[in-house]
């Protein structure tokens, strides 16, 4: 392969991958098939963050992926954490009644390496982990870490 065959390469390589992260992240995606839309206009630098961490959360938080359908991102905060704002609505949002969540904006507080999550409501860690929290849980009484 001549180096202007490979540099070719390398730009269509690179042009997919942005392409990836940039639908992975925006309307690419087809909402009614179950999938959370991050805002299309996000800061580069949280969007490296979040684009790397996302399939890692979804895979800690299995509630996000089940019930993505009646969920929606509100926002991404650049606070001492990247948090990412998962609206769950007061009705028809599919998330069971017993977690609490209904009416609650969820933030998913991802650490700025991207390594861990940390989610602290009640309704919301029953949400990510897609079960109710008993009363007499160590859960119950802290936040929900984990590590990504």
């Amino acid at each position: 392969m001549s180096q202007k065959q490979g540099g070719l390469m390398m730009k269509i390589i690179r042009a997919g991958a942005l392409m990836a992260a940039f639908c992975l992240f925006s309307a690419c995606g087809d909402a009614s098939k179950g999938q959370l839309q991050m805002p299309e206009k996000l800061d580069p630098a949280l969007n490296a963050v979040v684009s790397e961490a996302w399939p890692k959360v979804k895979k800690a938080c299995v509630g996000l992926d089940r019930y993505a359908k009646g969920l929606k991102v509100v926002g991404v905060q650049n606070n001492n954490t990247i948090d990412v704002l998962v609206s769950v609505p007061d009705s028809g949002s599919g998330v069971p009644d017993r977690y609490m969540s209904s009416g609650q904006t969820c933030y998913l507080s991802i650490a700025r390496d991207g390594r861990s999550l940390t989610v602290a409501k009640e309704g919301c860690k029953a949400l990510c982990l897609d079960r109710s929290i008993a009363a007499d849980e160590a859960l119950s009484r802290s936040d929900f870490n984990t590590r990504l």
